[in-house]
């Protein structure tokens, strides 16, 4: 069979394709025309009723190209031959109107062929849904009691914008809303008064926002909320009722298990939202009664996300906390843009149990811009993608320019994004050690930790002895860690010396910048000298 090199004019496009050929896996079904039949980009995101190009070749052992006749074809969308030269054939493809994944397949003359994925991403809600038509409900002041409706009119509105909910830790599901599709809910704050010892278990249960819930929610927009301290910030809990959900605007604080849980695998977009401490980030591992989400993506942009180091976990050694992303295989694809993410310390759990620091094998639709901010030990724990169909997709930060950059990054979102409530929440606090670890025999010098956090900032932690100051207030968690001596612990080297040997109550105060306090359990110590 003749063959030929490349002409200098396809160089470029040849040496890009081959790399995008070995970072990516298409299907391949057959050999071509004595080769490898390729098609390049094997994986594309594109907005609707956009166009990009496609290029498929017969590709042999040598490197070189192999003439050979090739037919377009696509499930969603459109593609044409555009061009063809010396065997290297280019289509143009564009997008449909419809979201969803869609595939684009090239077919030789023997009927071998190679398909490519398309996913088209449908354009994000524009302006505040706050603006939008629609019947309007309007929540405002302290809230005592869960709020639920599953009935709600399509495009109904709840304006809770100056709504605090402080519900007594007995309650599970702070908020309910369903209905029609095209709800909103703009604005609020959702506050937990879960201790940091409060069990993994306990937490599991409880949520902040469940919208849907067997009522449909299609396209529901949840913009300026925020949770602190429950197990869920928001679960999508019904198959295909949720799905197209937009979470902007949005922070979760020190949540417990799942930030964003989505285990029935609907899409969505999560935008310029802050992710600001999760047990896990996103969840995505089916439930019962979930079906198939391979065909929907979720779209996260201009977001941060942190994981914490919790002192109640599903398992192994406290403090610990998992992933990034805790994914099926049957879960969607995720498209990444101009994120930061944080981690002080790798997943307890581990890729065994479909936990990735990473984005998910064979769940990447597009990525561009993320950065990764390392502050654990040695490298970071998997391989993260540097380049996505030849764009810049993450880029590794660590030491003490990584927590540079990532203060940066939360300073610039506070700044766009104030409170504009009162501060009407006490912060939590448990004793970390002696307490959920240590010893409770204390001899000599010792280190007293506690763990405190509030829904805006502590200000200091004052430990005591039967009620009596020991020590000075300690003003500053750890820096950085996965340890105990990481991000929301407060220690204390104190010489235990000081007082007599005998059998005391540990007590730890936190204090907010507001002025709040709260007085965490006490814990039974020996003083042994």
């Amino acid at each position: 069979m003749w063959r030929s090199r490349a002409p200098a004019q396809l160089t470029a496009t040849l040496t890009a394709a081959l790399v995008l050929s070995c970072d990516h896996t298409s299907q391949i079904t057959g050999s071509g025309g004595g080769g490898r039949l390729v098609v390049v980009p094997q994986t594309v995101a594109l907005p609707e009723n956009q166009s990009t190009q496609f290029v498929a070749f017969d590709l042999g052992a040598a490197g070189d190209t192999i003439p050979i006749a090739v037919t377009w074809s696509a499930t969603g969308g459109t593609i044409s031959d555009s061009t063809t030269s010396q065997g290297v054939h280019y289509g143009r493809y564009t997008a449909g109107a419809r979201a969803g994944r869609f595939h684009v397949v090239a077919r030789d003359s023997k009927s071998d062929s190679v398909t490519a994925i398309v996913w088209t991403l449908a354009p994000p809600p524009a302006g505040a849904c706050l603006n939008e038509a629609g019947p309007s409900v309007a929540l405002s002041g302290a809230q005592t009691s869960t709020y639920e409706t599953t009935s709600l009119a399509s495009s109904s509105k709840i304006d809770a914008t100056t709504a605090q909910f402080l519900l007594d830790t007995s309650v599970n599901v702070v908020v309910r809303v369903g209905g029609g599709s095209g709800l909103c809910w703009s604005g609020g704050e959702i506050l937990g008064q879960f201790p940091p010892a409060t069990s993994w278990t306990t937490m599991h249960d409880k949520y902040g926002m469940i919208p849907g819930s067997q009522s449909s929610a299609v396209g529901v927009r949840i913009e300026n909320l925020t949770v602190f301290a429950y197990g869920k910030g928001v679960s999508f809990d019904d198959p295909g009722l949720d799905t197209g959900f937009t979470i902007r605007n949005a922070h979760f604080k020190y949540i417990r298990d799942d930030c964003v849980e989505d285990d029935f695998f609907n899409g969505g977009t999560i935008d310029s939202t802050f992710l600001d401490g999760c047990y896990d980030a996103v969840s995505s591992q089916e439930d019962p009664g979930a079906t198939q989400g391979v065909d929907n993506l979720i779209t996260i942009t201009n977001s941060l996300v942190r994981l914490q180091a919790l002192d109640s976990v599903y398992s192994g050694p406290v403090p610990n906390h998992n992933a990034f992303w805790k994914w099926s295989d049957l879960a969607p694809s995720l498209a990444l843009y101009n994120n930061v993410f944080r981690a002080d310390g790798p997943s307890e759990e581990g890729n065994g149990a479909r936990m990735y620091m990473a984005p998910p094998p064979g769940k990447l639709a597009d990525c561009r811009n993320n950065v990764m901010v390392w502050l654990g030990s040695g490298s970071f724990p998997e391989t993260l993608p540097t380049t996505f169909n030849g764009q810049q997709c993450f880029t590794i930060m660590t030491g003490a320019a990584g927590l540079q950059y990532w203060n940066n990054a939360v300073a610039q979102w506070q700044a766009a994004h104030p409170d504009p409530l009162p501060d009407v929440a006490p912060p939590i606090v448990s004793l970390f050690s002696p307490g959920i670890s240590g010893s409770t025999t204390l001899t000599g010098t010792v280190t007293i930790i506690a763990t405190a956090v509030d829904d805006r900032a502590v200000a200091g932690v004052q430990l005591q002895l039967n009620g009596q100051n020991i020590g000075a207030e300690v003003t500053q968690d750890g820096v950085s860690g996965d340890d105990a001596f990481g991000p929301t612990h407060y220690a204390l080297t104190w010489d235990s010396h000081g007082v007599a040997n005998g059998t005391y109550t540990l007590t730890a105060i936190a204090r907010d910048t507001a002025g709040h306090t709260t007085t965490s359990a006490g814990v039974t110590v020996t003083v042994s000298n």
